[in-house]
């Protein structure tokens, strides 16, 4: 992992206070959650809580973004061992497949609320956006540098732009909340075949 996709360490004071905000929101909206509930259950003095962060909304969005980056860390994770693990084209898609299904499940509809979430209170917060903005790029950039990487060993065609590629495939993830939100039953592997299509036909060597 290079130093631009790495994730940066976290004092461990900060990192209780982090937890504590994510472990209450599993329970709790992030509005309903009381700097009064985060002392308590961390254990971290007020003081220490005010050194770490400029207040406590700041805290609030450190663990909203702390959720956006552990998504970013597993999601290059996954995509780089299928990169550097596969020897031939025929295993890069079986693998893109495979990815594609898990990605697209009903079971990750939750992270990806969370992704569109985080979109949407960084138009509205600047500092929000800012440290947002760091953590798409840092995504966007392994995406892409894997795409690069398939390029170089013949896999996808030199004929795409592997930054646009690697937004096309964070977009297509988080379209599935799209048809999500309707009342109609929907065949998910309808349309994971529609993105194996699309990636075979657009991407592919």
């Amino acid at each position: 992992m290079t130093s631009a996709t790495r994730p940066k360490r976290v004092h461990k004071t900060k990192l209780a206070l982090l937890e504590t905000v994510l472990e209450l929101r599993k329970s709790h909206p992030y509005e309903e959650i009381t700097v009064e509930q985060v002392l308590e259950t961390s254990g971290v003095s007020r003081g220490s809580l005010y050194h770490h962060f400029s207040d406590f909304f700041e805290l609030i969005e450190s663990a909203e973004l702390a959720r956006f980056t552990k998504y970013v860390d597993v999601s290059i994770e996954q995509i780089t061992q299928l990169v550097s693990a596969a020897s031939s084209k025929t295993e890069v898609i079986q693998g893109i497949r495979q990815i594609t299904r898990l990605t697209q499940s009903p079971e990750m509809r939750p992270i990806r609320a969370d992704r569109l979430a985080a979109l949407v209170r960084a138009e509205g917060n600047s500092r929000f956006r800012e440290k947002l903005a760091s953590e798409q790029e840092r995504l966007t950039h392994a995406l892409a540098e894997l795409v690069r990487m398939a390029q170089s060993r013949g896999w996808f065609t030199t004929e795409v732009d592997p930054w646009q590629v690697a937004v096309f495939i964070q977009a297509y993830t988080l379209g599935r909340a799209v048809d999500e939100i309707s009342n109609t039953e929907k065949d998910i592997e309808s349309w994971n075949r529609l993105i194996d299509r699309v990636i075979e036909h657009a991407f592919m060597a």
